[in-house]
């Protein structure tokens, strides 16, 4: 089981690389959609760079669900949403979109350390 699921995350990662570097190269073509788009492309790029880490989260959800615990799943969003939640009040109004961007990655970031501490030993990584 072990051994297919690296395999499973290093294919999704690949995949997320390509991804990101697809959204990377392709967002300053929002302009062509509107002008006004413009400013949104190094939202949209600092957004882009927390792909890899969606990727990687969501199998991990499976594998809660395989080993029967999904129940954990609930007190590892609720961290992920109690930390968006004071990190957004905190820095939104300092940084403004620049932090929300930011912290979206961060917080899927937090899902996935979690997420992987929870069912380390089953993966035996």
């Amino acid at each position: 089981f072990a051994v297919r699921i690296k395999r499973v995350f290093g294919m999704l990662f690949l995949a997320s690389l390509i991804v990101t570097a697809l959204f990377w190269i392709a967002s300053p073509l929002l302009v062509f959609i509107k002008r006004e788009f413009l400013p949104s492309v190094f939202l949209l790029r600092l957004l882009t760079l927390s792909v890899p880490v969606f990727f990687l989260t969501s199998p991990l959800m499976w594998i809660y669900i395989v080993f029967k615990k999904q129940k954990q799943l609930i007190f590892i969003y609720a961290a992920a949403l109690f930390f968006n939640t004071l990190a957004n009040w905190y820095l939104i109004p300092r940084f403004g979109t620049v932090a929300s961007a930011v912290l979206t990655g961060l917080s899927e970031l937090v899902v996935l350390v979690l997420g992987y501490w929870g069912v380390r030993e089953q993966l035996k990584v």
